[in-house]
């Protein structure tokens, strides 16, 4: 199972390469260098069924729309942005996800994407 980038809402990105102002609250956009599609999920009310049918699912309220991934970061985005070998992956090939990425990892991986995009002038800023 791969991982999928998540930007919480209030921060995002303040500006993303050929864009003079940040992302809008509701609206999808792509991180570039390496291409992220990013969905928004807005805020609302759903039920987290539990596994198994166990039968204690719990009601979630999101009060804060972010931004996800639309799909599982590839092996190419994550050498693009992290160059620490071997990749974290079992099973090798450029289009496919990073599968063996815990926690740590994953925030490394965002820490050093969003270093780049400040380095290139594309910083993140707190919503208004």
């Amino acid at each position: 199972m791969g991982f999928r980038m998540k930007f919480a809402a209030p921060i995002f990105f303040a500006a993303i390469a050929a864009r003079a102002e940040a992302p809008a609250a509701g609206k999808n956009f792509t991180v570039t260098a390496p291409a992220i599609a990013m969905i928004w999920v807005a805020p609302g009310t759903f039920t987290m069924s539990a596994t198994h049918g166990s039968g204690d699912d719990t009601v979630v309220t999101l009060t804060r729309g972010y931004w996800l991934g639309r799909t599982e970061v590839t092996q190419a985005q994550w050498a693009a942005v992290w160059e620490v070998y071997p990749l974290p992956s079992l099973f090798k090939g450029s289009e496919r996800p990073v599968e063996k990425v815990d926690w740590l990892l994953a925030m490394g991986f965002c820490a050093k994407l969003n270093a780049r995009e400040r380095a290139a002038g594309l910083c993140l800023r707190a919503a208004d």
